[in-house]
């Protein structure tokens, strides 16, 4: 899709091996945007990256969100190599196995260390990507499955 506004721009979609943040990484590459794909198990996106059209180039990358330095040199390899983040989709989530009850505390700080903190931890990044090369026109993208 030449023209496109976004075409070369780079995107960094989390919990992109399947789900949604499989199709919105499928969409957005088709958009011509960069993508560098995050998740704990990359399989599927290296399998399905192979099929289709896709304008934009597409990055797996392994990381777990669970650490604050995977996250971090994650974002170090992104200013390095490819300029920076214009678009973020913090998408990773996870659910109990267990209800409020029956779940543990290591359980439970599991779950917010996915869910919340590596979600603000990627947000506070990518704004600082963004500030650093004056880009107005960004966008975050927080989906949320439970807390």
């Amino acid at each position: 899709m030449s023209g496109f506004r976004w075409s070369g721009k780079v995107a960094l979609v989390t919990g992109a091996n399947s789900g949604i943040g499989a199709a919105i990484t499928r969409r957005l590459l088709k958009l011509g945007l960069n993508v560098v794909a995050l998740d704990c198990n990359i399989d599927d996106i290296k399998e399905w990256a192979t099929q289709g059209e896709c304008c934009g180039q597409l990055y797996p990358k392994l990381c777990d969100l669970c650490h604050e330095n995977d996250i971090l040199e994650m974002f170090r390899w992104i200013e390095t190599c490819l300029g920076g983040v214009d678009v973020l989709v913090n998408n990773a989530g996870i659910t109990g196995q267990n209800s409020l009850i029956d779940g543990s505390p290591d359980e439970w700080r599991h779950l917010l260390e996915v869910n919340v903190v590596a979600l603000c931890l990627c947000t506070k990044e990518a704004v600082a990507s963004m500030q650093r090369r004056n880009v107005n026109d960004g966008h975050i993208f927080n989906l949320s499955r439970s807390v």
